[in-house]
């Protein structure tokens, strides 16, 4: 039996603080809200992450894939949610 091993999918919550490794300028981003897409049969067809960081005193926000938010570096991890 191989070890324990957590994937980054199970790290994916609701205010966790991630920085996107691709920006020359790191910025923190905060995870707001899952944001997902259904059909008329109840699947889902798209999921996307919407990302929230502070800009000059303004909240920014984005919505991601989850490609790019599984290529960015988690920070903080919010144990509680």
């Amino acid at each position: 039996m191989k070890g324990f091993e957590i994937s980054k999918l199970d790290l994916i919550k609701i205010g966790n603080v991630f920085v996107d490794n691709n920006y020359k300028a790191k910025k923190q981003e905060t995870l707001t809200d899952i944001l997902t897409t259904l059909n008329l049969k109840g699947q889902i067809v798209k999921t996307e992450y919407e990302l929230t960081s502070e800009f000059m005193g303004q909240i920014t926000k984005r919505n991601v894939p989850l490609a790019t938010l599984s290529r960015c570096e988690i920070i903080y991890y919010n144990k509680k949610v």
